[in-house]
């Protein structure tokens, strides 16, 4: 699925890391090719799962960091540390 009003000005092959969207017309509806009505953010977060991303982030002023998915939610947070065993240690 591509809505192309959306994804013209994406450019994969640049090797970004972030996407930013921001003007007018991103309250606009758009209707999927299985006619599910969707905003920007789930039309784009579709587009994007489909291409192959795995962390899938939004922010806005009002709603701050947030996710459509807990997928995404999960893999973009912080992992603690494995320890690692200490040398010179035995164990008695």
């Amino acid at each position: 699925m591509t809505i192309e009003r959306i994804t013209q000005g994406i450019r994969e092959e640049s090797g970004d890391r972030f996407l930013l969207l921001y003007g007018a017309n991103t309250s606009d509806s758009f209707c999927s090719e299985d006619l599910i009505l969707q905003d920007i953010e789930q039309a784009l977060h579709r587009y994007l799962k489909a291409q192959g991303y795995q962390r899938i982030a939004f922010y806005s002023g009002n709603r701050k960091l947030y996710f459509l998915d807990t997928d995404s939610r999960d893999r973009a947070r912080l992992r603690p540390p494995i320890p690692s065993p200490i040398q010179g240690q035995t164990e008695i």
